[in-house]
C-alpha cells in the first residue's frame, strides 16, 4: 500500500469494526462549520456559516482520489468529509458523482450535523449516498443551542423538519448519531423525547456515543442510560448502539 503522505485531501485509510477498509477525504479549510460544537475535536469554529462555497477545485479532489484508488488496493468505503461541516462545499453533489461513476464497486458514506437539509439541493447530492449518518443531540432548541452553538439564522426545528425529509426522499441507509454531554442532554426525560423523534423519522441505527465520560470508581458501575430506557429502546424497529 503507498504510503506517500503528499495528499492535499486525502487523509489516509484506516480500519473500521462495521465499514472494513476506509478512505477518509476532506475538502473544506479548518475550520468552516455551521455549528461549533463544546465536543468538536477539531476545536473551536473559526468561521461559523451556512454558505456554501467551493473551497477547492472538483477536479483537484478527485484526481487524489483517482490517484490514490489506482496505486493501493481499494478500500470498501470512500469517507467524503471536511474539517467542519461537509455539506457546506458545493461541490459535494459532483464529487460522489464522480466518484460512483468511476469506482461503482466503491461504497460512500457521509457523517453531516444535519444543518443544510432544509435546502433540497443538500438532500438530493446526499441521497447518492450509500450510507448517510446525521448527528442529532437534542429535540430541545436550548440544549440544541448549548451544545451545537449553530450559526445564528439555525433552528432546531429546521434541522429536525429536514431530516424528515431526507427519510422520505432517501432510499439507502440512514444512521443518527448522538453526542451525549453530561448534564445537558442526559437527562432522562430529555432522552426519552430525542428518541421519540428518531423513532418517528425511522432510521435504520441510532448510536450514542459520550463526551466527557466520567471517572468511575474500581467498584462503580456507570450507566448514562437507564436500564428502563434500554430495555425499551431494544423493542424499537432499527438499532441503538452504545458507544459510551
Amino acid at each position: 500500500m503507498n504510503t506517500n503522505t503528499n495528499y492535499a485531501y486525502i487523509k489516509g485509510i484506516s480500519k473500521n469494526k462495521e465499514f472494513g477498509d476506509v478512505l477518509s477525504v476532506d475538502f473544506s479549510p479548518l475550520k468552516i462549520c455551521s455549528y461549533d460544537c463544546v465536543y468538536c475535536r477539531l476545536g473551536r469554529t473559526t468561521d461559523k456559516t451556512i454558505q456554501r462555497s467551493s473551497f477547492y477545485p472538483l477536479n483537484d479532489v478527485f484526481s487524489e482520489i483517482q490517484n490514490w484508488i489506482n496505486q493501493n488496493s481499494s478500500p470498501d468505503y470512500v469517507l467524503l468529509t471536511g474539517s467542519g461541516e461537509p455539506t457546506l462545499y458545493h461541490e459535494l453533489g459532483p464529487l460522489v458523482e464522480l466518484i460512483n461513476t468511476n469506482f461503482p464497486e466503491l461504497k460512500t458514506v457521509v457523517y453531516s450535523n444535519g444543518s443544510l437539509l432544509h435546502c433540497q439541493e443538500v438532500r438530493r447530492e446526499l441521497s447518492t449516498f450509500d450510507l448517510i449518518i446525521i448527528n442529532l443531540n437534542s429535540d430541545n432548541e436550548d440544549i440544541f443551542q448549548r451544545i451545537c452553538r449553530p450559526q445564528p439564522d439555525i433552528k432546531l426545528a429546521q434541522v429536525i423538519d429536514g431530516l424528515r425529509k431526507l427519510r422520505k426522499e432517501y432510499t439507502g441507509q440512514l444512521w443518527i448519531d448522538i453526542v451525549l454531554v453530561n448534564n445537558v442532554n442526559t437527562g432522562e426525560d430529555t432522552l426519552e423525547s430525542l428518541m421519540k423523534i428518531i423513532s418517528d423519522i425511522k432510521p435504520e441505527r441510532c448510536m450514542i456515543n459520550q463526551h466527557s465520560k466520567k471517572e468511575k470508581g474500581p467498584n462503580e458501575k456507570q450507566s448514562i442510560i437507564p436500564e428502563r430506557l434500554r430495555e425499551k429502546w431494544s423493542k424499537l424497529s432499527f438499532d441503538v448502539i452504545y458507544n459510551i
